[in-house]
């Protein structure tokens, strides 16, 4: 990643996902954790904000290095109490690069897909299915290579959402990788 600084070196406080927001999610988890009540606080203050945009739903698209279920106990904590004020359809990702199987194997044993209510609701897996198919959309930088063994893994992953009978989107944005996950997707 790339820290923008003024001329004698201080941080301008931007940082710039280069070559794949990667660098970005590093830097942000190195943030300071707010206590329990602050997050609660800030989660209920920015529905607020959603709200008086105008934005009623979200899709939590599983990015963002959120860990399940560790980064959504303040979620969950809110749409138990009913507290929710923006309706958020949620999917899961591994973020366990070469053990997104073994991830998925949890996920699909102990959650229902579908599960929820209005308000929170499994939306099913993705964005990224293995994290050797991540194909980040910086069109000012090379087009990343994906792994060669990207395809077993993907076809692993893919026969147990559908033996599972789980919904799953997959981030796709190069016509090179498009290729790739569309033979995966026909051998299954």
């Amino acid at each position: 990643g790339l820290i923008e600084r003024d001329r004698v070196g201080n941080p301008l406080g931007v940082i710039v996902a280069k070559p794949s927001p990667l660098s970005l999610l590093a830097a942000l988890a190195l943030a300071e954790r707010l206590s329990p009540n602050d997050e609660i606080n800030s989660t209920r203050q920015f529905m607020r904000e959603l709200n008086r945009l105008g934005i009623t739903s979200v899709i939590d698209a599983a990015g963002g290095g959120l860990r399940y279920p560790d980064n959504y106990n303040v979620i969950e904590q809110l749409a138990e109490a009913d507290q929710l004020t923006v309706r958020i359809a949620y999917n899961l990702v591994s973020q366990n690069i070469g053990r997104e199987q073994e991830d998925f194997v949890n996920y699909v044993n102990t959650l229902q897909m579908g599960q929820g209510n209005d308000f929170y609701r499994l939306n099913g897996a993705g964005e990224n299915l293995v994290l050797a198919a991540a194909d980040f959309e910086n069109f000012l930088e090379p087009r990343p290579q994906l792994a060669d063994s990207m395809e077993a893994s993907l076809e692993a992953v893919l026969r147990l959402l559908l033996e599972k009978r789980w919904a799953f989107r997959l981030h796709a944005t190069y016509d090179e990788s498009i290729a790739r996950f569309l033979t995966v997707f026909e051998q299954v």
